[in-house]
């Protein structure tokens, strides 16, 4: 009889659960040894929203390849928690169509877990103000909301957990 177990496939967006409270029991175990333990981030718009991995954000060494997903010990979830309206900012389209881009302040509640057992070791806020009208923004939509980078302040806030 066959007695070896089929490998089973993990993807990065199988850890977005781990934002929900559900562990992965297939992902590489968090320890507190020496080097760059590889995160992953998932982010929402709102806390009625679902998460969603969010790529080219945290530094590239963080991140495993999509090939070996299944060896991130680390998830990092972020909720945008709009705060006031700053400016409404005015665009003209090629095609004599507007566009509108409305700049808010925020706050981003984080929240970051070994993927493994689920367990939460820590939690910010980050509050940052909203940023200036762009010189140029690329629309989906006709007017659309748009709130401050956090990338950088994420990444002070994490380092201590993911580069020993």
């Amino acid at each position: 009889t066959d007695t070896t177990t089929p490998t089973v496939s993990v993807f990065a967006s199988d850890f977005a659960d781990v934002c929900n409270g559900v562990p992965l029991a297939q992902a590489a175990a968090y320890s507190d040894t020496t080097g760059i333990h590889a995160a992953l981030l998932f982010d929402r718009e709102s806390s009625t929203d679902s998460y969603y991995q969010k790529s080219f954000t945290l530094p590239e060494a963080w991140e495993k390849p999509w090939e070996q997903a299944v060896e991130t010990e680390l998830v990092t979830c972020v909720t945008t928690v709009p705060k006031e309206f700053a400016e409404s900012c005015p665009f003209d389209g090629d095609t004599g169509a507007s566009y509108t881009l409305n700049t808010y302040a925020a706050d981003y509640t984080v929240e970051l877990y070994s993927a493994q057992d689920g367990k939460q070791l820590a939690t910010t806020t980050i509050s940052l103000p909203a940023d200036e009208c762009p010189t140029y923004h690329y629309f989906t939509d006709t007017t659309e909301n748009a709130y401050p980078d956090y990338k950088q302040s994420l990444t002070d806030f994490l380092k201590p957990y993911v580069q020993k």
